[in-house]
């Protein structure tokens, strides 16, 4: 009888039964191979950081695009904000004139005057705006930061529980511009998934290859059509299992 197992012991054992002078006996050989499996790991880990390097542009305009919209939102902050300050200024002078009706008058005309020239209600409405997509930018490069920091965390020599759902929504947004121009994400997550024994780089790994891997055909199949395909990623508790579906 011979047994092998190398992904439950960093040791590769092999046993025999044997006959000798009457009697059965087990003889057993030992092969430490923590070295080989911590090479391993690392090759396993340089094969993710290449398959990163492949994507960094993509995520690098991923990073750009919230970015210039933030800038644009500060100049024009910059901008009002002095406007602003101006018109309070204006504001401040009137209300020192509150006993001089004549000069309150024409610090009145004034103000009048500047919050034309500064289309005050213009500033009204954009500047809300301007504050919550900075901040929605500012998020999604927050997101983006995050997300590339769990995907490409070094691989680690043992098992650890895993959020599938979560690794696959780091997955979709490091992989965000290779399928966003061909095709939506449709996310179906079972919220009462548990966590699952795995090696996160290497699950990490397959979920990209495969989502790369349907942008892809998605872009093959509607070349030149204009249409988008789509890439439905599901996950679901069966029983003691967790299932994980991708299909475009």
């Amino acid at each position: 009888m011979r047994m092998r197992d190398e992904s439950l012991c960093p040791v590769l054992w092999n046993t025999f039964q044997a006959h000798w002078e009457g009697k059965t006996r087990i003889i057993a050989t030992f092969l430490d191979i923590s070295e080989r499996k911590a090479l391993e790991r690392q090759l396993t880990h340089a094969q993710k950081m290449e398959s990163v390097g492949q994507l960094a542009a993509g995520i690098a305009h991923e990073i750009n695009t919230p970015s210039q919209y933030v800038a644009d939102n500060t100049h024009f902050l910059k901008e009002s904000s002095e406007d602003l300050f101006a018109y309070i200024a204006l504001a401040e002078r009137l209300r020192a004139c509150s006993e001089d009706a004549e000069a309150g008058k024409s610090v009145l005309e004034e103000l009048a005057e500047v919050a034309d020239e500064i289309d005050l209600e213009y500033l009204r409405e954009e500047i809300p705006k301007a504050i919550n997509q900075s901040l929605e930018g500012l998020r999604r490069i927050s997101t983006i930061v995050q997300a590339m920091k769990k995907f490409s965390h070094p691989g680690e020599d043992e098992m650890k529980l895993v959020d599938l759902n979560e690794a696959l929504e780091n997955t979709v947004t490091v992989s965000r511009n290779e399928w966003k121009y061909v095709a939506d994400i449709e996310k179906d997550y079972a919220q009462d998934l548990d966590p699952v024994l795995c090696f996160p780089d290497d699950l990490n790994q397959v979920f990209l290859n495969i989502i790369v891997n349907a942008a892809h055909a998605i872009a093959d199949r509607l070349k030149g059509s204009g249409d988008k395909g789509t890439i439905t990623l599901s996950t679901r508790a069966r029983d003691a299992i967790a299932e994980v579906r991708i299909s475009d």
